[in-house]
Parts: structure tokens; C-alpha cells; sequence
């Protein structure tokens, strides 16, 4: 049996049954009569669950992927693009052994750290809206160093550079919760909850994203 394999057991953050089999990215767009966005979502988990996201992702474009000119363009070949991707999709352990190190987080749950979790959850909270600001990144280093004691500033950047790798920050916690005892999850949403409060002014849609962080990760939640 191969380390990989032998060592690695992070649940699907989807069904929370089998472990971390393959990855996928799927590509959409998003029009505002106008305006439009070009965007990308990560999955990482079983084969099963995988597809399904996939196949949600080219079904919800569908619906919502049309409006504004060019969306409507672009939209049918990002459509076209899921669905055969989804045919694709199967198990590649050493996918999710690059994914896993993309995000700086081990292949063994019994060594990942506060630090490691704090790191890959907040990059994944600064990339929630779909873009990356600079005044983010240096809040986020700030606040890591006052509330961690230490924070790995070369892994957050990393993690941010290969932002189309990255899962969402819910699907993280769910993943990683069985790695961490109650007060290391406290610890994390607290810096978390201080990120989005560090402006003065707390978005509801990112109290509701600590919400759901905080539920994903079986912990206490916390008001920014």
C-alpha cells in the first residue's frame, strides 16, 4: 500500500462516507445584463460526489448563465465543456496529493495544525467573492501573526496563486474538522471572524459564510 493511500483519510466534504478520491474544476460565467464573470469552482472529494458537482455546475449554467451578451456566448461552451468533463471524472489519488499540497495542508490528518487550517481557510475566504485585493492579503498576514502566534505567509500566497485549485472555504472545514480538537476550531474562527470585521463594516453574506464554516467544522460560531 502506497503512503498516500495509506495515510491519507480526510472525508468527502460532500457525503462525508468515502475519502478524498479525485478533483475537478469546473468553469462558468455569470452575466449582469452589462457585465459579466468568468469564474471557476474546485471540487475535491469522491468520484460519486465529484461527477454530481460537475454535472450541478453545467446544469445550474444553464439556468443562469445567459445574461448579458457576452455570457450568452460563452456560456454554452463552458456548458458543453462540464458535461464531458463530468465522463472524465475518476479516481486520481495523486491529483488530490497535488491539491492537498497546493494548499499547504499534509497528506496525514493527525498532523495538521491550527496554523495549516487557519492559513488554507482564510485564503479560501479572500478568494470567496472572486477576486483577490491586496489590502485582503496584508489583513489576513497581519491578523494571523497577532491572533496564531505564527502564520505561514509563503503558504497563504501560494495557496492564493493557485486560486483556481482551492475548494471553497466550506468545503474545507467540513474536511478538516475531524483534524482539529474544539479549541484549535475556535482559535481558526476567531481569526476568521476577525478578517471579515477587520473594514469596520461585516457584509451579512460573509456572517453567513462564518456560519456556515463554523457548522461544517462542528464548532461554536462566532460573530465577526
Amino acid at each position: 500500500m502506497s503512503e498516500f493511500q495509506s495515510s491519507v483519510s480526510y472525508p468527502c466534504p460532500y457525503c462525508k462516507k468515502n475519502g478524498l478520491e479525485c478533483t475537478a474544476t469546473t468553469p462558468y460565467v455569470r452575466g449582469f445584463l452589462i457585465a459579466f464573470q468568468i469564474g471557476y469552482k474546485s471540487h475535491l472529494g469522491c468520484v460519486s460526489c465529484v461527477r454530481k458537482k460537475v454535472w450541478g455546475e453545467a446544469l445550474l449554467s444553464m439556468f443562469i448563465g445567459w445574461f448579458s451578451i457576452t455570457s450568452a456566448i460563452i456560456n454554452p461552451f463552458l456548458i458543453f465543456y462540464n458535461l464531458i468533463q463530468s465522463f472524465f471524472v475518476k479516481e486520481n489519488k495523486e491529483a488530490v496529493k497535488k491539491r492537498l499540497k497546493e494548499m499547504g495542508i499534509p497528506l496525514d490528518p493527525k498532523v495538521v495544525n491550527v496554523n495549516q487550517v487557519a492559513v488554507a481557510l482564510a485564503a479560501a475566504m479572500v478568494m470567496a467573492d472572486g477576486k483577490v485585493e491586496d489590502e485582503e492579503i496584508r489583513v489576513a498576514e497581519e491578523l494571523g501573526e497577532k491572533l496564531l502566534g505564527k502564520f505561514d505567509e509563503d503558504t497563504f500566497r501560494m495557496i492564493l496563486s493557485n486560486n483556481k485549485a482551492v475548494p471553497s472555504a466550506s468545503d474545507l472545514a467540513t474536511m478538516l474538522s475531524g483534524s482539529m480538537e474544539e479549541a484549535g476550531k475556535q482559535s481558526v474562527m476567531k481569526y476568521l471572524a476577525a478578517i471579515a470585521a477587520a473594514d469596520g463594516n461585516v457584509d451579512p453574506k460573509e456572517q453567513e459564510l462564518l456560519d456556515l464554516i463554523a457548522t461544517n467544522m462542528n464548532t461554536a460560531k462566532v460573530k465577526a
